[in-house]
Order: C-alpha cells, then structure tokens, then sequence
C-alpha cells in the first residue's frame, strides 16, 4: 500500500465534516453542558495552576485570594456573553467544582470559593474592571 498525503479537497472536507459534527453536538443540550463543564474546569485548573506557580517564583505578586476573583470575573465573562442559559451556568460552575477536586483543594475551601463565586457566575457580571468580555 502507497503512502499517500491527502489532498486539499479531502482536508477540507474532513475539517467542514468535524465543524458539522461539533455544531450538532454543541446544540444537543447534554453534550453542550458536558463541553462547556469541561471548558470551565480547564480554565479553572490553568487558574489554579498559575496561581501555585506565581506563590512560589514571586510571592509578593498576587495573593490566591486575587487569583480566584480573577477566575470568577472570567468565569462569568464567559457566562455572559457565550453561555445565556441558566443550565450552561450551572455546567461551568460544576466544571469549577471539578477542577478544585482535582486540585485537592480541602472541602471547606471549595464550599467557600464556590459560595463566594456562583452569584457573579449565575448573573453574568464580573466585579469591577473587566467588563469588556473576551472573544474566541
């Protein structure tokens, strides 16, 4: 058997073939929630991540209490201007509850970061100076 490289025209037809698939799982509802849960705990971890990072290299930097507010702002940008409906909400706030599983953050922890965050999450508004949004 030949070792053939695909042509333009079936490189393109397989790209527009998995955009169509992406764009009907995304407007079936459950996997939709199941994508955007995931979304939300990557964000989350990559948070979480750098914020480990940052107290270690440079402490004087940001305390982990700026870098969760700063998580919650992106989490409800993103609620606001991609996610309108209140069960898409809900999914990024299990995917945040995800990832500080994963982290092993305490119970305690989790119960006040995520009581402190789902009000802004729920409505869509970031605290105070990110109020512009981000596009994907």
């Amino acid at each position: 058997m030949k070792n053939e490289t695909p042509s333009q025209d079936s490189v393109e037809d397989g790209v527009t073939l998995w955009y169509k698939l992406m764009e009907y799982f995304y407007t079936f509802p459950p996997t939709r929630r199941l994508m955007i849960r995931r979304y939300a705990c990557r964000i989350s971890r990559k948070a979480f991540l750098i914020a480990n990072s940052t107290a270690y290299t440079n402490p004087d930097q940001l305390t982990h209490g700026e870098h969760v507010e700063m998580l919650g702002d992106c989490l409800a940008i993103m609620a606001r201007d991609m996610h309108p409906d209140e069960s898409d909400r809900y999914a990024i706030i299990e995917g945040l509850r995800k990832a500080m599983k994963r982290e092993n953050l305490p119970i305690k922890l989790r119960e006040i970061i995520i009581a402190s965050l789902t009000n802004r999450i729920m409505s869509g508004q970031p605290s105070n100076s990110f109020t512009d949004g981000f596009r994907m």
